[in-house]
């Protein structure tokens, strides 16, 4: 849709020109084709990020422990990756940070703003938004990370009841979920790189006072 509606579609091709779009195809070629959300190495990967990390027989030795996690890590560290969505199957719904805990995250009020938006604009029968944590717990998970680490937006995308929709489905999926999706990436906000006098990056953390400016 990127592609295909950049000529005609301005709203798109301003997205486009004024943004950098990072696809990652699939994060588990191994539990892709094993059918089953652990890697090789038995370990699921989305209980092996740092933050609120818990060991368990599963979570893998230490966060990153596994090539997958630590490579989207590194990838992670040199991308600022402010708005991003992960595509799962198991539910139709939307969720946001934090999944660890109950309490709720300072942009708690953001977060559902942005998946209220989204569930309006979709087609997915039945679906729903929620906080992470007030759906069900978890520790040591991707979206969490993002945010805690890096102050990234991450949210969960569940598209299908079905662990394994049938490829027959996706067409389909991809109607009730297109234009919703398209409309998740086109937000207003700030941004801007922080510099020194020499011009060089910095590290900084910005505190927002007028939000209406």
């Amino acid at each position: 849709a990127l592609l295909s509606r950049y000529e005609s579609d301005s709203a798109v091709q301003k997205m486009v020109d004024d943004h950098e779009f990072w696809i990652i195809p699939i994060l588990n070629p191994d539990g892709y084709l094993a059918f089953d959300r652990r890697n090789a190495n038995r370990i699921d990967l989305n209980r092996n990020f740092s933050w609120a990390y818990e060991d368990t027989r599963q979570s893998g030795d230490h966060p990153f422990s596994e090539p997958e996690t630590l490579a989207l890590s590194d990838l992670s560290m040199t991308r600022a990756f402010h708005h991003n969505l992960s595509v799962h199957s198991g539910a139709v719904n939307l969720g946001w940070v934090w999944n660890h805990q109950e309490a709720v995250s300072p942009d708690e009020e953001w977060f559902r703003v942005v998946s209220e938006k989204y569930l309006a604009n979709t087609s997915a029968p039945d679906f729903w938004i929620t906080n992470g944590a007030q759906w069900y717990m978890v520790n040591g998970e991707a979206t969490d990370w993002l945010y805690g680490s890096l102050g990234g937006h991450d949210y969960t995308l569940e598209v299908s009841v079905d662990k394994a929709p049938p490829a027959q489905m996706i067409p389909d999926l991809v109607e009730q979920h297109l234009e919703s999706t398209l409309g998740f990436y086109d937000q207003t906000g700030f941004r801007g790189r922080v510099t020194s006098t020499a011009g060089e990056s910095i590290e900084a953390s910005i505190t927002i006072l007028d939000k209406g400016r």
